[in-house]
């Protein structure tokens, strides 16, 4: 795996400096020849040698290689603008078993994240927020971003999962952004489920952006994630019957971090 993050970094890094179209098309080619030949190294010769053992999820990686390399080939992104994900996925995935047994340590061996949530008590003061609530254009959103949306909504449906969307208040909210959530919204009524939009409706939840944000391009502090989270949880409760995992064998890491996090 790690050859092949070193081939597609390469790779990316020699197609974003050529322009000429025949030149990159030599390069994808050569590079694609690379990352197929060491993943059928691998799923031939576990087959034929009993000492050459392939790493776990080498199929699914090359082609998340594969993938990285050929949007840069296209011109979709530009080097680099993956390529955290493309290094640090063995890891990941190496770690799979460990994500679904709510193991504390999610976060690419980073145990500063408590669980996608960081802890911030400052105050950045955002004035003049735009208000969005009658932005009622839609704009498109990037095609994977509504695709595995889509992919989300439909596996859930299928295994009669219930889902509800929604987003955090935001206090950089631009009109243009708001377009995309609408598009967003609009999936959702397309599959009939629900996308609660808090972006336009902050101050339903009590919401302050000169108190309630800690900078870092708009994040709420504690104070605010805390208002949010807790309009949530009252929805959630008020709409839908959820058990409460509290306490419960398997959930031990959430215990800990509310109680870091003083809640």
């Amino acid at each position: 795996m790690l050859a092949e993050a070193v081939v597609g970094y390469v790779a990316a890094i020699l197609l974003d400096g050529v322009s000429s179209g025949h030149r990159r098309k030599i390069l994808f080619l050569a590079s694609l020849t690379i990352l197929i030949s060491i993943l059928v190294f691998f799923k031939i010769g576990t087959k034929a040698f009993s000492t050459i053992i392939a790493p776990l999820g080498i199929s699914f990686y090359t082609l998340q290689v594969i993938s990285y390399v050929f949007d840069i080939y296209k011109g979709l992104i530009k080097a680099d603008s993956r390529l955290s994900i493309i290094m640090r996925f063995p890891y990941i995935y190496n770690k799979y078993d460990e994500f679904r047994h709510f193991t504390i340590n999610k976060y690419y061996g980073d145990e500063n994240q408590s669980l996608g949530y960081a802890y911030k008590d400052n105050i950045e003061v955002y004035e003049n927020v735009v208000d969005v609530k009658t932005v009622s254009e839609v704009s498109s959103i990037d095609h994977k971003s509504e695709q595995y949306l889509r992919k989300i909504i439909e596996y859930c449906q299928y295994n009669n999962i219930g889902i509800v969307l929604t987003n955090a208040p935001w206090p950089c909210i631009t009109e243009e952004t708001q377009k995309r959530f609408n598009k967003v919204a609009e999936i959702a009524d397309e599959y009939k489920i629900l996308f609660l939009d808090r972006c336009k409706y902050s101050k339903e939840i009590g919401l302050d952006y000169l108190t309630d944000s800690s900078g870092d391009n708009g994040h709420l502090n504690y104070s605010g994630a805390t208002k949010y989270t807790m309009w949530v949880e009252e929805y959630l409760s008020d709409n839908y019957e959820l058990p409460d995992r509290r306490n419960e064998s398997g959930y031990e890491a959430y215990e800990l971090i509310s109680r870091e996090c003083k809640y």
